[in-house]
This record gives C-alpha cells, structure tokens and sequence, in this order.
C-alpha cells in the first residue's frame, strides 16, 4: 500500500518521505521526528490507533516549540472512525488527489492525564473510559478472519463483562472496581 500512496504522490508531483512502524508506539516517535525536522504535512496511513500515535507525536515536539504540521489521514486501519466522520477518502487515488488539493479543516485536540499516562496522552477523536477501552483493547488481541473482524467484535464485547461490572460498596477510592461507562468527543 504505502509504495502505491509514494507512486501516486510522485505522479502528482509531490516529494514524500515513507516511514514504516514495527511496533506499538513507534509512531508516536516518528511523527516526533518529523515535527522537530519541519515537514509541512505528515500522512497516517492506519487506523485510529496509529491517528492517534501520530497525534500525541506532533503534540509532544510541538510542546518543545516546534511549528505543527497538516496532519492528513489515509483510513486504512481496522477502526477508521475519524476518517468516516470526516469523509475521507479509502482509495490511493481520491485520497492523494484530496491530499494535493490542500483542503484542510481546523479540528480540536483533547488532553487526557492519569492512570498509565500520568504526563498525559492527546487526542482527536474521542476517548472512552471504562467498559469500551476494554472491549478495544480486548478486540486487538484477536487475529482477523479473512480481513474481517467478525468473530473478533462480538467475543470482545462479552469476555470484558464481569470484570468491568466488578463492584464493591465498602471500597469508595475512584477504579476501585466501580464501572465507569464513559465517553468524551471533541
């Protein structure tokens, strides 16, 4: 895929620069990378997950006073949900041609602090709390059939249920058991 997106951008004549991620949070680094070295426009080409590595990346070199670049998004990922909200496009060729087009929106960005993240992670879809983190979390341990996520989505909707209904009376310290369904959108 990123050798189609490279072969379309330089046909449109565009210089591109392609980073490939080989494990979880390697994103976060390279899109750091390219905020400190001054690119104008970086693309994630994945999901909302790799999104939003790349988001708290640009965020973290642009705390240390580096200019933010665009930030394009190519939905290839198993969740696109920021991609569809925006309507962007699934194909090498409409989203390369948007790309070039320089068609920006201004979006909001969210910081979240606590828990594992004590410094804070960013954000620019929407985070959830509570049972949904643990049915996406649950959902990526399972290998696709076929490309689809068909078994995968149901079994990771009933395997988190009793831990996340796990509830205590005496113990009244927040996460102590007590489920916490939560969503926030920016």
């Amino acid at each position: 895929m990123s050798a189609a997106i490279e072969q379309k951008l330089l046909s449109l004549g565009c210089s591109c620069t392609m980073e490939h991620t080989h494990e979880a949070m390697q994103a976060v680094e390279i899109a750091g990378t390219a905020v400190a070295d001054g690119v104008d426009v970086i693309v994630a080409a994945g999901g909302d997950g790799t999104c939003n590595e790349v988001v708290n990346g640009m965020m973290q070199a642009a705390a240390s006073g580096a200019k933010l670049p665009e930030l394009a998004i190519f939905p290839i990922g198993r969740g696109n949900d920021f991609a569809y909200i925006f309507s962007i496009p699934r194909t090498v060729d409409a989203f390369c041609r948007l790309l070039i087009s320089g068609k920006a929106r201004k979006i909001d960005v969210g910081k979240v602090t606590g828990g594992l993240y004590p410094e804070g992670r960013f954000f620019i879809n929407g985070i959830g709390v509570g049972f949904e983190p643990m049915v996406t979390m649950k959902a990526s341990e399972y290998r696709r059939i076929s490309g689809s996520q068909l078994c995968a989505g149901p079994a990771a909707y009933i395997e988190p249920l009793p831990e996340s209904s796990r509830y205590d009376p005496e113990d009244r310290r927040q996460g102590a058991g007590d489920p916490v369904p939560a969503a926030i959108g920016v």
